[in-house]
């Protein structure tokens, strides 16, 4: 079961950077869009990580929810460098 859960954060990272790569590439009029789409998609995959960790009785659940509060500050614009 662990291993499971663990193959589907590593797939959310793997499609994180290929969002990235294709935000990289889209036409500037179509960034905003495309930023707003990423956002949604990090705040769904940390709400997905953090229910995993949890489901797993992971002892640095807390610690992720605050590494991931900061990432979410960083690239919503709340929070300058991470």
């Amino acid at each position: 079961m662990g291993r499971a859960l663990a193959c589907n954060m590593n797939l959310a990272r793997r499609r994180l950077a290929l969002q990235l790569e294709r935000l990289a590439r889209i036409p500037d009029q179509q960034f905003a869009q495309g930023y707003l789409a990423l956002v949604a998609g990090l705040e769904r995959d940390f709400r997905d990580e953090e229910a995993i960790i949890e489901a797993l009785g992971h002892h640095a659940l807390h610690n992720h929810r605050e590494q991931q509060a900061r990432a979410g500050r960083a690239a919503s614009g709340g929070e300058p460098g991470g």
